[in-house]
């Protein structure tokens, strides 16, 4: 099992299969969330659950995801096997993603109990955030250990990164296609489920099997084991650097996930016209990979990245408020504001592009970089905080009137929709007006405050330096870190 006889892992070098194997497990890092993301709240309201139960449902699931993405973190950390501590985690997890998909997605529209409903769906979408913790966070982490090479890490992160988003592209417009087909009645629930369990069971499923059975762990495990405490969760709290990325971060995906969301019924009810929501999708998408090399060429000229980032947020603002306020019939004017969406978009890379520099802030203030910590408050903050608001969509739906089609108790196809009332038609505008207005302009005031470019960062790597060589700061230098300090500790 490539195991040295002093209990370490072996150092030898990754073959062209192994980087693909392991490559290729980011199908389901990419696509699962955006598949369960997409479709979900949808799914739920038209298996017969209330909007603010659906919700609800997503908003308590994601809370625990989050609450257990640090334990689970520590606990891999200090799991100790002949094949790696990482391996049985990815493996066994695979293992159980089309049972969690088939609970998830359970065709419940005959079940009269609505209360059974929202136990058996709350239950099930638990299920699978925990096993989508366990797959994940350890293929993530496996992803710094495949290699102790710098080359080769990056080497295998790319070949990751074009599987995660040739999986975020497939399952954000497929599912979202399928459930208009069914709002439309050209194909029935059962094939949507089918769909769902079979075939992107397997697309998920198989990739990540490969990649545990194809993949090896290459680091020298510490002796001592880690622990979480209260206190070393609270540690990124101290830098002020970090509760900017945190803001820019949070309240972009957050507001995302709100769109995401709300998206199906938004273009079903409330756009008086024949756009696809799989056309609109397919544009954002699509533009902002275009928009992404731009991106990248323009950090390597030295542009700060905070600026880069800020520069999106207006188009990301101006196309979301002028498609939701849109009332016309013409589908290409519609096309045209998801275009503008698009541009902005390609903004939303970037927290975790700066989160680096971030943490020489932290390592310098600090004097040692918990890089995981901070990670994982990120993570958090995200995940509970998006699962809250769409828990607030759903609430606004069903505040504001919306009525949900009725099923067939046997067939479960659509048999009744309804006019929706103008005050629902006003809510699916307003859960994208209202995140959009407060969610990005204060994304955009935290980019602002984030005070970082490539020479501020050059100088953070020398004050470092400094410090650990124990080499007086002096003179500019000085200077330079009494400025850095002021803006960023």
């Amino acid at each position: 099992m490539n195991i040295s006889s002093n209990g370490k892992l072996k150092t030898d070098k990754l073959t062209k299969k192994e980087i693909v194997f392991f490559g290729m497990g980011d199908l389901f890092g990419g696509g699962g969330g955006a598949l369960v993301n997409g479709i979900l709240l949808t799914y739920l309201v038209l298996m017969g659950l209330e909007p603010w139960m659906g919700g609800l449902i997503v908003g308590l699931a994601r809370i625990w995801d989050a609450v257990i993405d640090p334990v689970l973190g520590v606990f891999s950390d200090n799991t100790r096997t002949k094949w790696g501590r990482r391996r049985p985690f990815i493996f066994f997890g695979g293992l159980f993603i089309p049972l969690a998909l088939l609970w998830l997605f359970a065709p419940l529209y005959a079940m009269n109990s609505v209360w059974l409903k929202f136990f058996i769906y709350l239950f099930g979408y638990l299920f699978y955030n925990t096993v989508s913790s366990v797959v994940t966070l350890t293929y993530n982490a496996m992803s710094s250990e495949v290699s102790c090479d710098y080359k080769e890490r990056n080497t295998v992160n790319t070949v990751r990164l074009v599987f995660s988003m040739l999986a975020g592209g497939v399952t954000a417009l497929a599912p979202v296609e399928l459930m208009g087909a069914y709002l439309n009645q050209s194909i029935s629930i059962g094939t949507v489920y089918l769909i769902i369990v079979v075939g992107f069971g397997l697309f998920f499923t198989i990739p990540v099997l490969l990649s545990a059975i194809y993949s090896k762990e290459r680091v020298t495990l510490p002796e001592e084991k880690s622990t979480f405490t209260i206190k070393s969760f609270l540690t990124p709290f101290r830098v002020k650097a970090f509760w900017y990325i945190l803001g820019m971060y949070f309240f972009a995906y957050a507001c995302t996930d709100i769109i995401t969301a709300n998206l199906i019924f938004f273009v079903k009810y409330a756009l008086d016209a024949s756009a696809s929501a799989t056309i609109m999708l397919l544009l954002i998408v699509g533009i902002t990979a275009l928009v992404a090399p731009l991106m990248y060429i323009a950090m390597r000229k030295g542009v700060a990245k905070p600026l880069l980032y800020r520069l999106g947020i207006p188009f990301y603002i101006v196309g979301a408020l002028a498609l939701s306020l849109y009332q016309g019939a013409n589908a290409l004017i519609i096309y045209l504001f998801c275009g503008i969406i698009g541009l902005g978009a390609s903004s939303m890379m970037f927290p975790w592009i700066i989160f680096p520099d971030v943490m020489d802030v932290a390592e310098l203030k600090l004097g040692n970089r918990p890089t995981g910590s901070f990670s994982g408050v990120m993570s958090f903050i995200k995940t509970a905080g998006s699962g809250i608001a769409v828990a607030l969509v759903g609430a606004v739906l069903s505040l504001t009137g919306f009525q949900k089609p009725e099923t067939d108790p046997i067939t479960g196809s659509i048999i009744r929709e309804f006019t929706q009332p103008q005050s629902a038609l006003w809510g699916l505008r307003l859960v994208i007006i209202i995140p959009v207005i407060i969610m990005m302009s204060a994304a955009f005031y935290c980019a602002l405050k984030l005070k970082l470019n490539q020479k501020r960062v050059d100088v953070l790597k020398t004050l470092i330096e400094h410090k650990q060589q124990d080499i007086p700061i002096e003179g500019e230098l000085l200077a330079e870190y009494q400025s850095i300090e002021k803006d960023l500790f």
